[in-house]
């Protein structure tokens, strides 16, 4: 039986899995340089899919991958009932944050000059994420509009007054002159798998060695 592992198909995340695999002496076998489909080396009956990392995380929800490695936000926004964490790493940790420009933050920190404002609209693309802690903070004054363009400049063309998204080293939030005035969550890299999905000892056991690799 073929199982199917997502993987991060570009960027940084990408360079780090393929550098340790190969430290650890395993890779992944392409047909070809363009190809993202693979198998890995010893292992014929494990597929190995490149893709983005929000694909990997709607496609697991789906069913149509059996493990994938991911961000931890990406499964949380896609509501993935059945998808259960494997293994938690230290790559590409991040921060959820909630941020609004300089200017606003004395109104928002300020429950008088916020009465004084226009309803507060919060964007994001994260719109699972965002009104589950709205729900959690019962702030009913603030509008969720999912943002469809950069996020970080919402605030500054109108759409939005605050904003919920992911900080990592919060240097382009500083350079966009937003300040965090709350962190909701933390996000990191994760491996996790399909509970629908029929997998082996045989399986598990070669995808907690592949883990292992990447610690």
């Amino acid at each position: 039986m073929q199982i199917r592992l997502g993987l991060p198909s570009k960027g940084r995340i990408a360079r780090t899995i393929e550098t340790n695999l190969k430290t650890n002496n395993i890779n992944i076998i392409f047909s070809n340089s363009r190809c993202y489909l693979g198998t890995l080396s010893g292992s014929s009956y494990l597929e190995i899919r490149l893709m983005s990392a929000k694909n990997i995380a709607s496609e697991l929800a789906s069913g149509k991958l059996d493990f994938g490695l991911t961000g931890l936000d990406l499964i949380l926004e896609n509501k993935c009932k059945h998808i259960k964490l494997l293994k938690k790493f230290e790559q590409s940790k991040a921060k959820i944050t909630i941020l609004t420009p300089l200017s606003w933050t004395k109104s928002i920190n300020n429950p008088f000059l916020l009465r004084l404002c226009m309803t507060p609209i919060l964007s994001s693309k994260y719109i699972q994420i965002s009104n589950c802690y709205l729900n959690n903070k019962n702030l009913k004054q603030l509008h969720l509009t999912k943002s469809k363009s950069t996020t970080e400049i919402n605030p500054y063309i109108n759409n939005s007054n605050l904003i919920i998204d992911i900080i990592s080293s919060g240097l382009t939030a500083t350079n966009n002159m937003l300040n965090t005035i709350a962190i909701i969550s933390t996000t990191t890299l994760c491996m996790f798998y399909n509970q629908t999905s029929r997998i082996s000892y045989k399986t598990l056991n070669l995808i907690n060695l592949l883990c292992s690799s990447l610690t």
